[in-house]
């Protein structure tokens, strides 16, 4: 066992030193995290170009596995920062819930996840899945670690997430270099031509003409690490956004269009922009006069369904068993209910798929949350307490349930 793992070291060892990273194509990256490590690796070409490796301290090793993952990735990430920034690359992971969380648009579980997917989003990649047996070089950075290199954990930042991020201590990158040497793809070359840009190349960066204006044009594979640099500091939104890349003459076509999308996969900003939850306008249920608000349910008494009504300012009930509870059974039994007595001006009731048929406007509830629609609930409880007391079905019950308004609450 020890021979093998010296020979695989060695041959890493040696593969490494004889590979650069040349060029842009080809570039896998492979991450990996075990209980007590993270590895990333990076390939080019079949040829691995650099890896890293990392202890976890004691606070780390207590997070949940999807976590871990994460930091391999944030953590793996910022440690190849020279060699993947600013270049498209396929990341690679046998964790397949990292999928989910760095491609959806959706809240971050935690303030640590969130911290640990912004870290990642200066970067231009796109995850993919593969199964564990096959991530073996990652799989091994994670396993085989040397004593010497397990780590101790910084007093103030037990859980090493302030490592992720550069803060000042790295000079700051100059906007130009991210247009230095970068060559036009087809997919540049076709969207230029649709926009009808001129454009020519001038030294080692590309220039546009809009409106007898010169502008730097920013290529499709640069967009996205240049829009983090200028976005990561204040976090500002798509006008302001939009705003400093024209004072700093760089363009591209359609550029509102992809600051929407760059935007939107900021959690800071899509939590800025979150708007406020839209309330109904009928909030209170509160009745003027007798059948302004009818509260109508489905009751289930032994083994028997019932359809209820309540009506919030006089207090009066009505019980009618039903067969079932489809929606033509129910709008059968209200009208039954408006002929006897009158239709009701609202309806409180949840929003399930039996009360879909009744024409009416409603307060809706939703049905997974019955406590709602309070008031129907306590009648169908006082109705099983009678029930229970004279031995009698609810809709035996009901004139001596008129009777007895009184205790109904």
């Amino acid at each position: 066992m020890q021979k093998a793992f010296d020979a695989t070291k060695d041959m890493l060892q040696r593969e490494i030193l004889n590979t650069n990273l040349n060029g842009k194509e080809e570039v896998k990256v492979y991450i990996d995290a075990s209980k007590f490590a993270v590895c990333i690796v990076v390939t080019q070409a079949n040829k691995i170009v650099a890896c890293a490796s990392k202890v976890l301290n004691p606070s780390q090793r207590r997070w949940a596995t999807i976590e871990r993952e994460l930091y391999a990735a944030a953590w793996g990430l910022k440690n190849m920062r020279f060699y993947l920034h600013g270049i498209f690359f396929l990341l690679f992971t046998d964790h397949k819930p990292l999928l989910g969380l760095l491609t959806k648009n959706e809240d971050a579980p935690n303030n640590r996840i969130m911290t640990m997917i912004l870290a990642t989003a200066e970067y231009s990649f796109k995850i993919d899945y593969i199964p564990g047996i096959r991530n073996i070089l990652a799989d091994f950075g994670t396993r085989f670690i040397d004593e010497s290199e397990w780590d101790k954990p910084q007093e103030d930042d037990n859980e090493g997430l302030h490592q992720l991020f550069s803060f000042q201590v790295e000079l700051p990158v100059h906007i130009m270099k991210f247009l230095y040497d970068t060559q036009l793809t087809e997919e540049d070359k076709q969207e230029l031509q649709k926009a009808r840009v001129v454009y020519e190349q001038r030294g080692k960066i590309i220039m546009v003409i809009i409106r007898n204006q010169q502008l730097f044009y920013v290529p499709c594979s640069v967009r996205r690490p240049l829009f983090w640099h200028l976005h990561k500091d204040l976090h500002d939104g798509s006008l302001k956004m939009l705003q400093n890349f024209r004072e700093l003459h760089l363009f591209w076509p359609y550029m509102s269009k992809s600051m929407d999308e760059y935007l939107s996969q900021c959690i800071c900003a899509t939590k800025k922009n979150k708007a406020p939850h839209k309330y109904s306008e009928l909030k209170h249920i509160i009745a003027s006069h007798p059948l302004h608000i009818l509260a109508i349910d489905l009751y289930f008494y032994a083994n028997r369904l019932y359809f209820t009504a309540f009506d919030v300012f006089s207090r009066f009930c009505w019980v009618k068993e039903i067969l079932n509870k489809h929606a033509s059974v129910v709008l059968e039994a209200y009208l039954e209910f408006c002929d006897t007595y009158a239709q009701p001006s609202l309806l409180s009731c949840d929003n399930g798929g039996e009360f879909i048929l009744i024409e009416q406007q409603k307060i809706p509830h939703p049905s997974e949350h019955p406590e709602a629609n309070g008031i129907i609930e306590r009648f169908h409880e006082e109705l099983g307490k009678l029930g229970r007391v004279h031995s009698s079905l609810p809709d035996e019950i009901f004139g001596l349930l008129k009777i007895q308004q009184n205790l109904l609450c």
